[in-house]
């Protein structure tokens, strides 16, 4: 997993734990959630929200969540997710045309938003004992109660940045000389397809 790439040597288990009990709740929450919205499973939701107990656990994955912690994470992570995709994204399509084709906002947005609030709750309940002789190497010379703002910091730095490349992103685009679609989410202006290729 992403997740434990920069883990130190003591946490990379705690990352392959934390981790796969997020996305096993990510995947019940996503089944049952997407059932109850709509009376059978969306694709979509399933395609998707399944995977957003990953991101959630991104930035808590090698800390001590504990168990239930981490289950908690990937089950409300899941279900914000399947919220978004089924009541947020049509609502940003109707009200201001946005078409989050890729589910961005839903898989990766609101769940590493999640996650950077986990990461907080997490840092601020720790306790010297759970660590051991590697405390120094998560908290350095903090105390929980010193280290939890910088976790506020880190999430505000990346919401307002992720924001403000969004903005220049498109205005960027925006001004890109392109032409009108005829049809659209359809590949064959821009790209070689097969002769047999039929746009719906």
């Amino acid at each position: 997993s992403f997740n434990g790439a920069l883990a130190a040597d003591g946490g990379q288990l705690r990352v392959v734990i934390n981790t796969t009990l997020s996305l096993s709740a990510s995947c019940l929450g996503t089944f049952l959630m997407s059932a109850f919205l709509g009376g059978k499973f969306d694709m979509v939701h399933i395609q998707n929200a399944t995977l957003a107990g990953g991101v959630a656990i991104g930035t808590a994955a090698d800390l001590y969540t504990e168990p239930a912690g981490a289950l908690l994470i990937g089950l409300f992570a899941s279900l914000v997710s399947v919220f978004g995709y089924h009541f947020l994204s049509p609502l940003l399509n109707r009200t201001i045309g946005l078409e989050d084709t890729a589910g961005v906002h839903n898989l990766h947005g609101m769940p590493g938003l999640i996650g950077g609030l986990s990461g907080i709750i997490v840092v601020a309940a720790a306790e010297k004992g759970d660590y051991g002789l590697s405390y120094n190497e998560y908290f350095a010379d903090r105390s929980p109660s010193t280290a939890y703002p910088y976790q506020i910091y880190a999430l505000l730095v990346t919401f307002f940045s992720a924001i403000a490349a969004g903005l220049i992103t498109g205005a960027l685009v925006s001004r890109l000389p392109t032409k009108p679609k005829s049809v659209r989410f359809s590949d064959e202006e821009h790209w070689e397809v097969p002769n047999d290729f039929h746009t719906l």
